[in-house]
């Protein structure tokens, strides 16, 4: 009786500060996420699109602080880290799906190996495609940045 009055009371805890938590962050309408702060006008998901999403902390937003880019050049990227957003997010879901399966095999089955080996090759692929995914779009980013701004865009991508 007692370990369920325990238990009761912390899982009201929990849900109350969860609930306290996400009321507090409803009314919050300073920084850049999702259509909050002043670059809201941007679009839905703000300037930022959605954080660091893209090359190894690279957004859009950071960029913009980092290299001061222009309306134009703005405008130019921001299509292209919403496409990076879309294809990083599936393929998020593609390395996770490939994790479940991995969980789900059974050892006792006689292609056991078999399986192992073709989970590891579409995980390779996978991560290939991750990489190369970056590398085109710091490459599309560099290519519409000025002489200055790409000198410094190399600074930091070596940071």
């Amino acid at each position: 009786m007692r370990k369920s009055i325990i238990i009761a009371i912390t899982t009201a805890t929990v849900g109350l500060t969860t609930l306290g938590i996400g009321a507090a962050q409803a009314g919050n309408s300073e920084g850049y996420g999702c259509g909050k702060g002043e670059y809201s006008e941007r679009g839905e998901h703000g300037k930022g699109r959605h954080g660091k999403f893209g090359m190894q902390g690279m957004s859009l937003e950071r960029l913009d602080k980092k290299l001061e880019l222009t309306d134009a050049q703005e405008d130019t990227l921001a299509p292209l880290f919403d496409q990076q957003f879309v294809n990083m997010r599936q393929q998020m879901r593609e390395m996770k799906s490939l994790r479940q399966d991995l969980k789900n095999l059974n050892v006792a089955d006689t292609d056991y190996s078999q399986q192992v080996e073709t989970l590891i090759k579409q995980g390779q692929d996978a991560a290939a495609t991750l990489i190369r995914s970056k590398a085109e779009l710091k490459q599309k980013v560099y290519a519409e940045l000025t002489p200055e701004q790409q000198e410094k865009f190399t600074s930091l991508a070596k940071k």
